[in-house]
């Protein structure tokens, strides 16, 4: 009978951490983070919670593609963006999706003074309720604005996502 060591649990490798934690669509990325003058760190943290990366994701709300915009915010973003000729089904399209991501969760981010875990919780409960949540639009102190975050799903939601982005952060240099 062959004796086997034991296999002592320790941290998983760098290759281990950076599938869980993967950057697909680089360029796209890239460019459209740089385009909104964000780290693109953020729009990966956000979309690995809202799609896990599926371009084809459809939340049972109707939000679509990698960034889970709902149909009626993307118009929205498209007329800011003067757009021409868009269609809800762009939103499955990878480019499309994360620009229009990229562009509502900078909205977010200026909207909320550059917290973000205020832009999170705006991103997915709603500016109106991160400035009631923040009393204001001033995050002081993080860990309490999660805690005082009352719909479960969005402190749920920020606490994730603000994780993934340190993980991205820890994984990853900043182009």
């Amino acid at each position: 009978m062959v004796q086997l060591a034991p296999i002592e649990a320790g941290e998983p490798s760098m290759a281990i951490r950076q599938l869980l934690y993967p950057t697909p669509y680089p360029s796209a990325m890239i460019t459209k983070s740089q385009e909104f003058g964000l780290d693109p760190r953020v729009l990966y943290a956000l979309m690995r919670q809202e799609s896990i990366f599926n371009p084809n994701a459809t939340s049972w709300v109707g939000a679509r593609g990698l960034a889970q915009v709902m149909p009626t915010t993307g118009e929205g973003i498209a007329q800011n963006l003067g757009i021409q000729g868009f269609s809800v089904d762009d939103l499955y399209n990878p480019v499309t999706s994360i620009r229009f991501g990229a562009y509502y969760i900078d909205a977010q981010i200026e909207y909320m003074n550059g917290s973000l875990p205020g832009a999170f919780a705006a991103y997915n409960g709603g500016p109106g309720n991160a400035e009631r949540w923040a009393d204001g639009r001033i995050v002081a102190d993080p860990d309490r604005f999660i805690e005082i975050i009352d719909y479960a799903e969005t402190r749920h939601y920020v606490e994730i996502v603000y994780a993934n982005y340190g993980a991205y952060r820890r994984l990853y240099q900043q182009p």
